[in-house]
């Protein structure tokens, strides 16, 4: 599957063996199937059971092997690859001939996958157009939708400084507002000038065959095409319910009126009444047989299933107030630590606000009597993901540090996923990994800066500043003191001294 494409019939016939073997069928009996393939690979969340549809799970397989032709191109296979299909383009551009062989024919269908989710990750943008190119961070295209005002084939180096900074004024000039607020969002680096590809539904940039497949089968699935109208998050409480499995399939099977009731079978043409068999006054419907036979609600009110739902309704009725113990005096809550003498401790945080594109910073910088030396609240106009927003701000505090003199220092920060991605020194494909690469340039010559992991509980002060930042129009600075928003952090975290 992961070097061919498999032939229609063949799928067709594995989608009609697992389907059999699903609702029971066997060689001696023939049991309904109550819905279609398609409903059953719906993911959980979504109403069916997550079955793996052959023909998207084939494509996503095949548009691996188009990945690793990008990214690692001196493979045997990829050299040969190259010399006999595009030795002048790469394998984004070129086109599939009819006398192609039916291996390169399959990676071409499989490519059509990383064509709608792989953008360009922008170095010094020399290798990008502008208009012809996928490479801003809009997910339903990845393309400008601008109308061409600068030449046809322009790149986006055309955008920049001299500094390598965006063009501010150039692009606004240039572009519709939803454009321009994209590309100012996307970061610049000041030493990758390379461009490369990445995968833009992973954190991270590298394309898994997860991600793939959930992308290759939303494009294969228009909205509503399902069938299924209950909401993500009814689906959601139901697989989290901690009963065993069959009553979850039940329960499952219920909600899609999926379950052998007389109406159903009357339906379908197995019976000819569709009265209820115990009252007989109504339809015996799945809800008129769960819930709404008269006949039913003694048998229910002793059922030790219901008996049950309700002593654990009580009982989590009983607790809601939380639970105290002996020994709950014993737990320790992070606090904020002194830096040893001689060394100043930077606390930095960002913050995110989506609705209006804007992004808060806060860094207070402390030495070892936990004395603020400065404090800052910095605010940004971008559309920056969470982990590149906090990544940003590590890089400006590193700047900060260097440009000022300040040594030996520790950051510290509460973004765990970017403080690995330092100290790792492993560079992702993504956004993030542009002031990845800047930060870890910037500590090669600063030997006597680190970069560590805190608690939020311990990091409430960079966080208050954060939050500030997002509500001022201008960044503020305070040489030996911090506005009184952050007051109370700071004070709780002086008892630690002691």
């Amino acid at each position: 599957m992961s070097l061919f494409r498999l032939p229609k019939g063949l799928i067709a016939d594995l989608h009609r063996l697992s389907a059999r073997f699903w609702w029971g069928t066997g060689t001696d009996k023939r049991n309904l199937h109550w819905g279609s393939w398609r409903k059953l690979c719906c993911s959980k969340n979504g109403g069916g059971l997550g079955f793996r549809d052959l023909t998207i799970f084939n494509k996503v397989l095949l548009a691996k092997q188009v990945w690793r032709l990008i990214h690692q191109p001196n493979t045997l296979a990829g050299k040969v690859l190259k010399q006999r299909y595009f030795p002048d383009s790469s394998v984004m551009e070129v086109s599939c001939g009819n006398s192609s062989s039916f291996l390169w024919k399959s990676l071409m269908w499989g490519r059509e996958i990383i064509e709608v989710g792989a953008r360009w990750r922008i170095g010094s943008g020399s290798s990008v157009r502008i208009y012809k190119d996928r490479w801003i961070p809009k997910p339903s295209s990845f393309m400008v939708v601008s109308p061409a005002s600068l030449d046809p084939n322009a790149t986006v180096d055309t955008l920049k400084t001299q500094s390598g900074a965006w063009n501010e004024r150039l692009i606004r000039d240039n572009f519709v507002l939803d454009d321009a607020k994209a590309i100012l969002s996307i970061p610049c680096s000041s030493s990758i000038a390379t461009d490369s590809i990445f995968w833009s539904y992973e954190k991270f940039g590298s394309y898994t065959v997860k991600s793939g497949y959930h992308l290759g089968y939303s494009m294969l699935s228009s909205p509503g095409s399902s069938g299924l109208s209950l909401s993500e998050s009814w689906w959601k409480s139901l697989w989290r319910i901690q009963v065993p499995a069959k009553v979850k399939l039940f329960l499952w099977r219920a909600s899609h009126n999926w379950i052998p009731t007389n109406s159903n079978l009357a339906k379908r043409g197995v019976l000819m009444d569709s009265l209820c068999l115990i009252c007989r006054r109504r339809s015996e419907s799945t809800m008129h047989s769960l819930w709404c036979c008269p006949a039913l609600k003694a048998i229910r009110a002793g059922c030790p299933f219901m008996r049950g739902i309700k002593f654990l309704r009580d009982f989590r009725n009983a607790n809601s107030g939380g639970n105290s113990s002996a020994g709950g005096s014993n737990i320790v809550v992070p606090s904020w630590r002194p830096p040893d003498c001689g060394t100043l401790k930077i606390n930095r945080d960002a913050a995110v606000d989506s609705m209006t594109g804007k992004i808060g910073i806060g860094v207070i910088i402390r030495d070892s009597r936990g004395e603020v030396l400065a404090s800052s609240a910095q605010t940004i106009s971008a559309s920056l993901s969470a982990s590149t927003a906090e990544a940003l701000a590590v890089f400006s505090c590193l700047i900060f540090a260097r440009d000022s003199g300040l040594s030996p220092v520790i950051i510290e920060s509460d973004a765990q996923v970017v403080v690995n991605l330092i100290n790792s020194g492993n560079i992702p494909l993504s956004d993030i990994g542009l002031i990845i690469h800047d930060i870890n340039q910037v500590l090669r010559n600063f030997p006597s800066c680190r970069v560590s992991f805190v608690s939020r509980l311990a990091n409430m002060a960079a966080h208050s500043l954060a939050k500030y930042g997002l509500l001022i129009a201008s960044d503020l600075f305070w040489l030996e003191e911090f506005p009184s928003c952050v007051a109370p952090a700071v004070m709780g975290d002086r008892p630690s001294l002691l």
